[in-house]
């Protein structure tokens, strides 16, 4: 039985031959136990909405390490560090979403000296101290001390509120282990269709930095490939959204098998290679890439019909996940976009994104790809326009739709349509309501079929300027005496 509003995407026909409101979701592990409160486990599978690294810093932990990649158990961390840590860059909000796999705590908790200096003490714990079972023996939390992560979350900050713990106090607490063998429970997904109801959002891209290789468990299935498959479905049987993947090969001659393995060959994912890296810290360029698109939606009112590439990116060089220094040249950044992969060009003084491309492109094929699956604009503007014609019309559900509502629908959406063309985000959209779709029989049952036909303006993937010489100039030389 057909029920509710949705929007199906249709396939086009070959062209002549040759044929936010916009917000991400990143999927990962965060130092959660950092959260003073008791029941902090139960925050495991969860989601969030982050503002800001102080945000982070009371919903979900951080931890920022010295330098190096972001471990996996932190991996959310690098998100987060990369949308709130320029304060005067500061991209948001994101979606975040907890590995639902629980971390160990070690059976037996820790006791630790610390000097007390000023009313403060600090004490290193590497950020894995559980905050709730920090303890005093004798005093109380909130009365005669404080307790908080610092700025990094490595280090616990002691405040003595009444100046009565001494110069030197022993402390307690307990600790989560075995994080280098924490696994991706692959239940986390099933969040994902409640989002609407338990943070108000839906995301448009999703990804897991750090954890696309990694089998989700009890699957057999790799994170990436699962992330894969949410794209090429609807978000609670409504939503259309992209994936973003990082390849990880640190051979260049590797990375196309890489991808040919793993089947990232979809128009609904961005595959991005390699790292790359800022004040000794490696980030997955799939994090750096949703940086810039989200920049460039907001720039655009929300409205992502323009490419997140060719955008200046604030980082040192390219590197592979050991950290290194990765070396590339336009000639070689275009390869990989020719095979379906994303990366990163230096030019005109800085390393800046590369590739408009999904994972489906292959040069040697764009003939045969269709016009909605040539480049990461076509895929984005399709699925905008396949949610907004959702979130603009889902109140006439169960309601009497006569002719002339079935009018107004047509009516009130040309004029979004009409808006987008006007504002060059679209050189074409309409949409119909005609006999053909619309037969008697399916009327009857509460079946209407809207057609939206619509054309994404086109990223300029290469622009070439001409130069040819010509002989014209030296007739300079005797226009004078003609004159």
């Amino acid at each position: 039985m057909s029920r509710g509003i949705n929007a199906v995407q249709e396939e086009s026909e070959l062209l002549d031959g040759k044929k936010s409101s916009l917000i991400p979701c990143y999927i990962g592990s965060s130092p959660y136990w950092q959260i003073d409160r008791t029941d902090w486990a139960s925050l495991a599978g969860q989601a969030f909405v982050i503002k800001s690294i102080t945000d982070a810093k009371s919903k979900i932990g951080f931890f920022k390490p010295e330098s190096g990649k972001w471990a996996r158990h932190v991996s959310i961390c690098e998100a987060v560090y990369a949308h709130f840590g320029d304060r005067k860059n500061v991209i948001g909000p994101i979606i975040v979403l907890l590995n639902a796999e629980e971390v160990s705590v070690a059976a037996e908790p820790v006791t630790a000296n610390v000097v007390i200096s000023n009313g403060y003490g600090t004490l290193d714990v590497g950020g894995l101290a559980i905050l709730s079972s920090f303890s005093i023996t004798g005093k109380v939390k909130g009365i005669d001390y404080t307790i908080e992560y610092d700025d990094t979350g490595n280090v616990l900050i002691i405040t003595d509120l009444k100046k009565a713990l001494g110069t030197n106090v022993s402390v307690t607490y307990s600790v989560v282990e075995k994080l280098d063998t924490l696994v991706f429970t692959a239940s986390t997904f099933d969040a994902i269709d409640y989002f609407e109801q338990t943070i108000f959002k839906v995301p448009t891209v999703l990804l897991a930095p750090g954890w696309d290789d990694q089998v989700a468990v009890p699957t057999e299935n790799s994170v990436g490939s699962m992330l894969l498959n949410l794209s090429e479905g609807q978000i609670n049987n409504h939503w259309y959204t992209q994936s973003y993947a990082q390849l990880s090969s640190t051979a260049r001659d590797s990375i196309a098998s890489e991808k040919a393995e793993k089947g990232y060959n979809s128009p609904k994912m961005k595959v991005c290679w390699p790292y790359v890296k800022k004040d000794g810290l490696i980030y997955c360029l799939t994090t750096k890439f949703v940086v810039a698109k989200m920049k460039v939606d907001i720039s655009n009112d929300n409205i992502p019909f323009e490419s997140a590439s060719n955008e200046i990116l604030d980082i040192d060089g390219l590197c592979d996940i050991s950290g290194k220094v990765v070396l590339q040249n336009e000639k070689a950044a275009n390869s990989l976009n020719e095979i379906g992969i994303a990366t990163c060009n230096f030019a005109q003084g800085d390393w800046r994104t590369w590739g408009v491309c999904m994972s489906n492109y292959l040069e040697s094929n764009k003939d045969n790809i269709k016009p909605e699956y040539l480049n990461d604009v076509a895929v984005q503007m399709r699925d905008y326009v396949s949610n907004d014609f959702q979130a603009e019309n889902f109140d006439y559900i169960d309601k009497p739709i006569p002719p002339r509502k079935a009018k107004e629908i047509v009516g009130d959406y040309q004029v979004v349509l009409n808006s987008l063309v006007n504002f060059g985000a679209l050189l074409f959209g309409e949409i119909s309501f005609n006999t053909a779709e619309n037969p008697p029989s399916s009327i009857a049952d509460g079946e209407f079929v809207f057609n939206i036909a619509e054309t994404n303006t086109p990223p300029g993937k290469s622009i070439t300027g001409k130069v040819k010489y010509t002989a014209t100039g030296l007739d300079s030389y005797f226009r004078e005496e003609d004159e």
